[in-house]
């Protein structure tokens, strides 16, 4: 009772988490950090609100201004690496490192199929680019783009990666079916799914 939970973009995994709380009758808060050019944030803030819980929306650009007052940070994974690294949403990375500078908890909820045996050491190895147009749009429609025109300029790329490499230092504990462990027991967890897929 009593935390203020910061979550950033959308998870299935958080929202679940956050709902069954509100029906237990916990007290808490949330803050939703949000980023564009997806904003995904945005209809999870309305859910969580109209479920009750009380929100504040934020864009990632003002999380310093917020940050002392979290007690803890709730986060979504695309994918959890053999080394403990979370891959999720880009700007989460983000978001852990100045958690961690703060001192604050960072939970990753995240269930178990999402484990991998894959291992990489940035987010340049394996990532998936958005339309590079999506970062130029204005959301005023009567703004024109200093960018539209980035195509014909040679000296000018746009680049719209999907997601990043949280370090598994930066991850207090994860959540899962499974209950909660730390990153460094990833491994174990992996070896024991593909022991009980192997004999089923």
């Amino acid at each position: 009772d009593g935390d203020a939970i910061l979550t950033f973009g959308r998870s299935s995994a958080v929202e679940m988490i956050l709902r069954n709380a509100k029906e237990e009758g916990k007290k808490f808060s949330v803050f939703v950090v949000d980023s564009n050019p997806l904003f995904e944030g945005r209809p999870f803030a309305h859910r969580l609100a109209t479920q009750g819980i009380d929100c504040t929306y934020v864009l990632l650009s003002a999380i310093s201004n917020i940050i002392r007052e979290v007690t803890k940070v709730f986060i979504g994974a695309a994918a959890v690496l053999t080394n403990g690294s979370v891959y999720s949403r880009i700007g989460t990375a983000s978001v852990c490192l100045i958690a961690h500078s703060f001192h604050k908890p960072v939970l990753c909820c995240c269930e178990t199929y999402k484990f991998t045996d894959k291992a990489w050491f940035n987010s340049l190895t394996s990532n998936e680019e958005g339309d590079p147009n999506q970062l130029i749009m204005a959301d005023d429609e009567d703004c024109v783009s200093d960018l539209k025109d980035w195509k014909s300029n040679d000296s000018l790329s746009i680049v719209n990666m999907q997601y990043d490499l949280t370090p598994p230092e930066y991850i207090s504990m994860l959540i899962s079916e499974v209950g909660m462990i730390p990153p460094t027991s990833v491994p174990v967890i992996i070896r024991e799914y593909h022991l009980k897929v192997g004999d089923s």
